[in-house]
Formats: C-alpha cells, structure tokens, sequence
C-alpha cells in the first residue's frame, strides 16, 4: 500500500518552478496521489535554492508537525554551484555534502522510510553561467555529488531513484526550460511519471 502521507522536501524543482499549470512533478504527484483516497496527503516542500545545509535546518521542524509515513529527499544540485565564476568552488565542498547528507537521511529515517532522488540532467550549455545570473551548473560537478548521493544509499540501504542515470540522453533535453537547469511541463511529466512508477513498484500498488 503506498504511504498515506508523504512529504516532498528539496529546492526548485521539486517546488515546480516554471511549471504552474502542473505544479511540478510533486505537484503532480499530490494530484494523482489525493485523488486514490481521501485521506492521501503529499506536502511540496520545495524552496528555491536551497542546499543541503538548508534541508538540514528545516526537515525536523518540518516533519515533526506532519507525520509522515514516506519522505522523498531530493539530493539537491544547488550543492554543486559554482557562484562568480567556473573556477568559483562550489557552493558545499563533497565531504561536507556527503556529512549532510547522511545526517538528513538519518533525520528523515527517525520519521519514516526516505527515498532519495538524484536530480535531473541540465543543459551546460546554458548553465556556464544561467542567463541573468553568475550561477555555473556542470554536468562534471553534478556527477560527482551525485555518485556521492548514490554510494550513500547503496550502502545504508535507502531507497534511491537515479533520475539523473535514466534520463541523461539528448531527448531529454526538450524537457528543459530556457535556462537549461529546470525542468519544463514536459520535463516534470517524464520526472512524475518516473516517480510513480517507482513507487508502485516498491509499495505494491495496484
């Protein structure tokens, strides 16, 4: 049976930016989820942004209210940002992400199962830097944080789904918006109906 309440917590794209008739793939998720039984509830707690050591200072006071019975944690790329320049470090050095990372897993794990999701493949050649922004976003980087995010699961046995691995082709790239970083309406339905099916599998729903 899937979880009765779910709670979404991660930055930008599980807020659903640039996506407002759909509401992102979490957005989408709630829709599809509340509709299968009136007591089914999913929080989108999606904030621009935010990095790991953000999550860190939210995800208790953010759980403990809710009660979950499943938390998705988005292992968020905005660690692997580079500000002012390609040769700017980026935003959270690996050892700290790979420590926070563990303590958010180990927070959310106190509440409930957690699913871990590795974020979305980006277009660089719009992300070096985002238009408008002295914000640098690589493929090298992402992969680096995000091998992290896989070793971790793998070796505490948390639920993990590797969006970035199924969908890093060039087909995904229509998903894109304008910016290369976040997803488009498109991008968010491949993402959700990803996440549903991974969730059907793993909770037996028919």
């Amino acid at each position: 049976m899937l979880p009765r309440s779910i709670i979404a917590i991660g930055a930008s794209s599980f807020f659903g930016r640039v996506d407002p008739e759909g509401g992102g793939f979490i957005g989408r998720l709630k829709t599809w989820h509340e509709s299968n039984h009136r007591k089914n509830r999913v929080y989108n707690l999606g904030i621009s942004s935010e990095t790991s050591t953000d999550l860190l200072k939210r995800l208790t006071s953010e759980c403990t209210p809710r009660k979950p019975d499943l938390i998705i944690l988005g292992a968020s790329s905005n660690d692997a940002r580079r500000t002012g320049s390609k040769e700017a470090p980026c935003e959270t050095p690996i050892g700290q992400y790979a420590e926070n990372l563990l303590e958010l897993i180990g927070q959310a794990m106190s509440f409930c199962p957690v699913l871990v999701m590795i974020g979305h493949p980006i277009d660089e050649k719009r992300t070096n830097p985002v238009q408008g922004t002295s914000k640098y976003f690589s493929r090298d980087d992402l992969e680096i944080y995000f091998d992290v995010a896989r070793k971790i699961c793998s070796e505490n046995n948390v639920l993990c789904l590797d969006i970035y691995t199924e969908f890093i082709n060039d087909e995904f790239m229509q998903g894109l918006w304008e910016d290369g970083l976040h997803p488009n309406a498109f991008g968010h339905r491949k993402i959700f109906e990803s996440l549903k099916d991974y969730l059907i599998a793993h909770f037996d729903v028919k």
